[in-house]
Parts: structure tokens; C-alpha cells; sequence
């Protein structure tokens, strides 16, 4: 099996869904029963993550799902926007920005807005691995 290096870096024109006009972004990253988070980032409308998270491919569940949300301390979070990816399709390396869009059938289109960038590598399961020259 492959395996699939996600780097999300950043969002981009968020929604504030704050009273002081901000969010607290942070991002849930779904495939295969796998979930990782990055970390949240305070009172921005365009959060920088950088983080990486790796996932093995395999057939036919390769669509990675990404959600966006603002963490709130008092209440549940809320819903900034999601979209999806075929991680099988993007070829080796890819640096893709995706648009947000709400969940089928639930009211979140009226509000969701920006997109969100992300960096992946495919790495084909036997290919040689990178050496860090400073190892060998």
C-alpha cells in the first residue's frame, strides 16, 4: 500500500464566528477511520497550521476529508466549512488549495466561506525512502 504525506498549511478567509470578530480555527482530517487534528490557532480569519499527518492509501478509500472549525470555550464548537480530496489522484506531490463548502444537508452555506491549502506527497509502497544524509 501507498503511503500519503498531508501537510495542512494554512486557511484562508474564514468566517468570524466570534463576537470579536475573529475564530479560533483548527482542522479535522478524516481517512479510513484515522483522525488527526492540528493545533488551534486564536483569533484569526486566516490560520497558519503547517502540520503533517501521514495515512496509509488503500484501494478504494483514498478520499481524504477535511473540516475546519472555531473552538469556543463556553458552547460546542462551530462549524467553519469542510472539503475532500482524492489522495489517489493528485500523483506524487501536489500543492492543492481547496475550496470550503458546508455539509450535505445541513443550513451551513449561508456562512461558509475561504479556502484551505494543502501539501501532499504519495510515496508507492516498495519505493526507495529518503535518506537524511546526516544519518548515513
Amino acid at each position: 500500500t501507498a503511503t500519503a504525506k498531508v501537510t495542512v498549511r494554512h486557511a484562508t478567509g474564514l468566517a468570524a464566528m466570534d463576537s470579536n470578530g475573529f475564530s479560533d480555527p483548527y482542522a479535522l482530517l478524516f481517512l479510513n477511520g484515522e483522525k488527526h487534528k492540528t493545533r488551534t490557532v486564536m483569533k484569526t480569519l486566516n490560520p497558519v497550521w503547517d502540520a503533517t499527518f501521514s495515512y496509509k492509501l488503500t484501494p478504494g478509500a483514498s478520499v481524504l476529508l477535511i473540516q475546519v472549525w472555531d473552538w469556543d470555550r463556553a458552547s460546542r464548537d462551530d462549524f467553519l466549512g469542510e472539503c475532500t480530496v482524492d489522495l489517489a489522484s493528485v500523483g506524487a506531490s501536489a500543492e492543492l488549495e481547496l475550496a470550503l463548502h458546508g455539509r450535505a444537508g445541513k443550513a451551513d452555506e449561508g456562512y461558509v466561506t475561504g479556502t484551505v491549502t494543502v501539501g501532499v506527497e504519495v510515496v508507492a509502497a516498495g519505493s526507495a525512502a529518503t535518506v537524511d544524509k546526516d544519518t548515513v
